[in-house]
């Protein structure tokens, strides 16, 4: 029997951010089919941001790691890789695990894809542009669930009675990308205050961007229904929101995978979110309500995204029109949910995600050219 391969996995693993989560659940779909990891936590440049816990167990030998799995974009690639150099005389072969969320890349990508044997995408919607970008050989490695699924958490969150919308994000990924502005017009659409409905605006990293989290507090003006949640929360207080809320809405205009997404669908709620990016691998109209786009330019002003790059205008209405529905039959809302919770339980289960892993690493194992 071929021995496993040992990895060591670098990544944000202590930062709350979505590219630590990520990392996080790489190192645990790996050690769910026993494949020995090294975890190596990386400092994220530029700022303090909240702190996690994760498993920092593996620490075998550096020489008898075979693989490096690095977690981090080309922009903090090279700098690691220059820092964390395999000690003398030890080879390892190299993959790197990517996100973006358009089909223009930033400067510099081709060159670093040349300087590893393999990228991961999380979804065949990023790998398409990193590989039309770099001509780089690119593979999509799904984002799996936590490796544990927890029970319905019993701590319910201070919220009022009614029927709750809940949307989460990041300011750091981008008000524009999340879209939270358009989150609130459809809910607007939807409900009127005294219908009893609350939407909770759940976010983090306000204080960086503080013009877009005044773009944001606007948007919400004139009405004590919605709820603007910004705060860092332990992953059991985020389960519980999620279980205290009846659906999750994502008016995206660019998504590489849309873990909070497949998160609230494993707790069997009914999710409302644009039909386009790489949600859509996982989402369908029999688990979830897709909501119906056009393309745009991305336009100036938005961070690290080209302004000539594309992406999606999600239709307000449409989703204003799929909330109103869910409130008005929750138990076909709750069959859909459940839906969902089947078909991503099998779909990201970490030791499905984990044996593709495997498969991917014994297959550059067996290449010379690796």
């Amino acid at each position: 029997m071929q021995r496993l391969p040992r990895v060591e996995l670098a990544g944000f693993l202590e930062s709350a951010v979505g590219a630590g989560e990520a990392a996080r659940r790489y190192l645990g779909a790996l050690r769910s089919v026993g494949v020995p990891v090294r975890p190596r936590d990386v400092e994220l440049p530029g700022r303090d941001p909240a702190r996690t816990a994760f498993d920092q167990g593996g620490r075998f030998a550096l020489r008898t790691t075979r693989f490096n799995l690095i977690c981090l974009n080309p922009e903090q690639l090279i700098p690691y890789r220059s820092s964390h150099a395999a000690p003398s005389g030890h080879r390892r072969t190299t993959v790197a695990a990517w996100n973006w969320e358009v089909d223009i890349l930033p400067p510099g990508w081709a060159d670093a894809a040349s300087e590893v044997a393999e990228i991961w995408a999380c979804s065949e919607f990023t790998a398409s542009f990193i590989r039309a970008g770099t001509g780089a050989p690119v593979v999509a490695m799904p984002l799996p669930l936590a490796t544990a699924i927890a029970r319905p958490p019993a701590l319910a969150p201070d919220l009022p009675a009614g029927f709750r919308v809940l949307m989460i994000f990041d300011y750091l990924s981008t008000i524009q990308r999340k879209n939270p502005i358009g989150a609130i017009e459809a809910y607007r659409q939807a409900f009127a205050p005294s219908d009893g409905a609350q939407l909770i605006v759940k976010s983090i990293n306000g204080a960086h961007r503080v013009e877009a989290r005044e773009q944001v507090e606007r948007a919400a003006i004139g009405r004590s229904d919605i709820v603007l949640m910004e705060e860092t929360i332990s992953g059991a207080a985020r389960d519980a929101l999620v279980a205290a809320c009846d659906c999750l809405l994502s008016l995206h205009r660019g998504e590489g995978f849309g873990l909070s997404l497949a998160d609230a669908m494993v707790a069997g709620k009914p999710v409302v979110a644009t039909a386009y990016g790489g949600n859509t691998e996982f989402m369908r109209p029999t688990n979830s309500y897709l909501v119906p786009y056009e393309m745009t330019n991305v336009g100036p002003g938005c961070e690290h995204y080209p302004p000539e790059a594309r992406w999606a205008e999600p239709d307000v209405s449409s989703a204003a029109a799929a909330l109103r529905e869910i409130a008005g039959d929750v138990g076909v809302a709750r069959e859909r949910g459940l839906t969902a919770q089947a078909d991503v339980r099998t779909l990201l289960a970490p030791e499905r995600i984990g044996r593709l892993m495997l498969r991917r690493f014994e297959a550059l194992r067996s290449d010379p050219a690796a």
